[in-house]
């Protein structure tokens, strides 16, 4: 589980690097048109301008909470559903599978 979380935030942080080195950013922004958080939170990273995804990308866990889940013994089984057609007999990936 720890493996999962630090492997999450290392992502995290190598992907807000990879925006820093390889964004542009506007060389006239004063402070006051910077994002802050709160400009930021609830609303979809897709829509962000190349500030907002340094921003947001950097704080990350701070905007995109998640929560713990208790570990159990039970384990329930996932019910066998429909095959996907493409790959059955005939479909797209049939030579994949």
């Amino acid at each position: 589980m720890i493996h999962r979380t630090i492997r999450a935030v290392a992502s995290s942080a190598l992907l807000a690097c990879l925006l820093l080195a390889c964004g542009k950013t506007s060389s006239n922004a004063t402070g006051s048109d910077r994002p802050d958080l709160t400009s930021v939170r609830g609303t979809s990273p897709f829509t962000w301008n190349q500030e907002e995804l340094i921003l947001g990308f950097a704080n990350w866990d701070a905007l995109m909470r998640g929560r713990e889940v208790s570990v159990t013994d039970k384990v329930k089984e996932l019910p066998v559903g429909e095959p996907l057609a493409v790959y059955t007999k005939g479909g797209d990936k049939e030579e994949e599978h």
